[in-house]
């Protein structure tokens, strides 16, 4: 992200947690209450409500226009003039259904960011967004064609930069749609595992079902799950599993502690 001091009509130095906020906003469409007071905020609680009415008041954000969208809050006019001056690009906000699923994904990269775990995130929404403007087509166009992931994230592992795919499965889909899904990530170099957190056991099973059915071991060989309440709780040290083995997030970029660490660091950055 840059440097350069954001600030008010008046003058007045936007606050740097304030900005980033916004250009997380930039890429994810929306913020949550509590994902601004978690990651933003400051103060006891009293002080973080003032400061999101504040927010609003300066028109930077504004509630969502949904009723169903309880304490969601969108990029109002001046954030967007303030993005727009450094050049940033911003998506729109996803469909109020699709919310709880991108709050978790954000929620998820946000605590990686901060244990500083990964150099870097993307989100599905700017990659559509990013992908539709480099083809001049619009919106509802191409779409269905490619598949994007909930979010992509950088790790160093050992020295060797490797891109993660993140997927959290909600909400059951049919065979076929998983299978599609699976076979896009066995065409591509480009990520080294794709993560999957799912909702429940029947969901992470369809999977499997549809990887075994698909029988490449190229894409065996890159698929990962993790347990959905291991990883809400502490996605930096939640068990992943891959293959015949597991690992933490943070056992792979900082694997000191322990020397069985290292060697499955070792192997799994290849």
């Amino acid at each position: 992200m840059g440097v350069q001091t954001v600030r008010y009509t008046n003058g007045r130095k936007i606050s740097e947690k304030t900005t980033q906020c916004l250009r997380l906003m930039a890429k994810s469409g929306f913020v949550t209450r509590q994902i601004w007071c978690d990651f933003f905020a400051q103060g006891n609680p009293r002080w973080q409500r003032r400061q999101i009415q504040r927010l609003c008041e300066k028109r930077l954000i504004e509630p969502h226009a949904n009723s169903k969208a309880k304490d969601v809050f969108v990029l109002a006019s001046y954030g967007k003039i303030l993005l727009a001056r450094e050049g940033l690009p911003f998506v729109h906000p996803p469909f109020v259904d699709q919310m709880e699923h991108d709050e978790l994904v954000m929620r998820s990269v946000l605590e990686l960011s901060k244990a500083q775990l990964i150099r870097g995130f993307l989100f599905e929404n700017e990659m559509k967004s990013s992908q539709m403007k480099q083809r001049r087509l619009p919106q509802s166009v191409g779409q269905d064609d490619q598949h994007f992931s909930d979010a992509l994230f950088e790790l160093n592992i050992l020295g060797k930069n490797r891109i993660v795919a993140f997927e959290y499965e909600r909400s059951g889909k049919s065979p076929q749609r998983y299978r599609d899904k699976l076979w896009a990530y066995s065409h591509t170099n480009s990520h080294w595992v794709v993560i999957f957190v799912c909702e429940s056991d029947t969901i992470k099973s369809m999977i499997k079902r549809q990887l075994d059915y698909l029988r490449s071991p190229t894409l065996t060989s890159k698929v990962a799950f993790v347990d959905k309440s291991e990883w809400i709780k502490d996605p930096a040290n939640a068990e992943v599993v891959l293959e015949n083995q597991s690992f933490s997030i943070r056992s792979l970029v900082t694997p000191k502690i322990y020397e069985k660490d290292r060697e499955v660091a070792h192997q799994v950055a290849r």
